[in-house]
């Protein structure tokens, strides 16, 4: 099996046209950010396309592919349940392929974001961490620029700023010379950036990465587009945490305009977006308007069934030391 490639995958052309034996030419895709939500029908394509796979005893590279793809389109619509599940199916799958191991670090990588969203903190640095490793040890620099942004972003949520700036900054001095990085990868240090260095009392500087993040959203998204949203975001933190609060404030709610158009209520990115700016009027004594947006916070409607359990433990998969 060739070693895994960053691709979008789109699961309703892959169910309508994919011969099962045309597998060993596939690879998994790097987890787009945001990826299109699939239609129900695709995701059934899927498990029919998986279920024939077993069948026909196809290699375990073969159903390992398949089960990646699954989780990649439970996670599209915001299944996490459904989607931990595949994502663990898929590296027992390919733990047992030695040929699979760039695949398997994708799916590691792609597993610890899917628990960096979700707040699965633990699981999620342990799974990071694995792929690290194992992407140092592969060598390809945009696949190990890609997991250092993630642990960039892991170690924003832990409050550790320092390493958030580190893994940023090699991530951003990685991608600078690739080709073949995607739009996300130059935009997503910025962001960290901006925010790790404003967090230790470097607003100044924050807010220079803040504008270049603004300037490639504006370069290579669109408008309303969510990394756009993410973008305003940042900025506003940096204006607001620098004394401009009229401007922050403005940015936030530009931010929160565009993420709420495109995203889901119920959608992890936009409620941690929403407290960002519930955080900003409560350090502002604007009590009262912290409260009508904590109450909006409240309101979501989420289906328990497909969140993370409360009291889970850390996956096997993150502390078993096999490895294809």
């Amino acid at each position: 099996m060739p070693p895994a490639y960053h691709c979008a995958f789109t699961p309703t052309s892959l169910a309508s046209t994919l011969v099962l034996s045309t597998l060993f030419n596939l690879g998994v895709c790097q987890a787009a950010p945001l990826a299109q939500e699939p239609a129900p029908d695709a995701i059934v394509e899927l498990q029919k396309l998986f279920e024939a796979s077993q069948r026909q005893n196809l290699p375990k590279s073969k159903q390992g592919y398949l089960q990646a793809q699954l989780a990649a389109s439970w996670r599209a619509r915001g299944n996490y349940y459904n989607a931990e599940k595949a994502y663990e199916r898929a590296l027992t799958l390919f733990s047992d392929d030695p040929p699979s191991a760039a695949n398997y670090a994708t799916t590691l990588d792609n597993f610890g974001t899917l628990d960096l969203t979700y707040d699965v903190i633990d699981p999620a640095e342990a799974l990071l961490k694995k792929a690290l490793m194992l992407r140092e040890r592969l060598g390809n620099p945009m696949d190990i620029a890609r997991t250092q942004q993630h642990l960039a972003e892991l170690s924003i949520a832990e409050y550790q700023f320092k390493r958030a700036e580190q893994y940023a900054a090699l991530a951003s001095a990685a991608v600078a010379d690739q080709p073949q990085a995607r739009a996300d990868d130059r935009l997503s240090p910025y962001i960290t950036l901006a925010y790790a260095r404003c967090a230790r009392h470097r607003c100044e500087q924050g807010m220079h990465d803040a504008q270049q993040a603004m300037m490639l959203a504006r370069t290579l998204f669109a408008e309303d587009s969510v990394p756009t949203g993410h973008a305003y975001m940042a900025l506003g933190f940096t204006q607001w945490s620098s004394g401009a609060t009229q401007a922050g404030e403005e940015s936030m709610l530009e931010g929160l305009r565009i993420l709420r158009h495109a995203l889901r209520p119920e959608h992890p990115a936009l409620l941690r977006a929403l407290r960002a700016y519930r955080d900003s009027l409560r350090s502002a004594h604007r009590f009262q308007e912290a409260d009508v947006v904590s109450a909006q916070i409240s309101n979501v409607q989420i289906d328990p069934s497909t969140q993370p359990c409360a009291n889970c433990t850390i996956s096997v998969h993150a502390l078993q030391n096999r490895t294809p």
